[in-house]
């Protein structure tokens, strides 16, 4: 987006042509109503984990366990120690 804007951009500044001015508007308003959307679903992801883009939304993939019963396990024993090794 921010490159279609600047292509844009100079184009309309150089064909003093109102259509690709409004364009330009246009294009500027709608990055800014993309980024207040892509706020707003990263707080509603932060929520109840379950559409990590605004994309991911529009098309209704959300993130679940593939087997709902194997909940991961990590093992934090190699961290343990990089984190003792730092301290000494």
């Amino acid at each position: 987006m921010p490159y279609l804007i600047k292509k844009i951009s100079n184009y309309a500044s150089t064909k003093e042509s109102q259509i690709w001015k409004s364009i330009y508007d246009t294009l500027l308003k709608l990055q800014k109503i993309l980024s207040v959307l892509e706020f707003v679903n990263s707080a509603i992801f932060i929520a109840k984990g379950e559409y990590r883009s605004l994309t991911q939304r529009v098309l209704g993939i959300k993130m679940k366990f593939i087997d709902a019963e194997n909940k991961r396990v990590l093992n934090f024993s190699l961290m343990n120690r990089v984190l003792i090794w730092q301290i000494y």
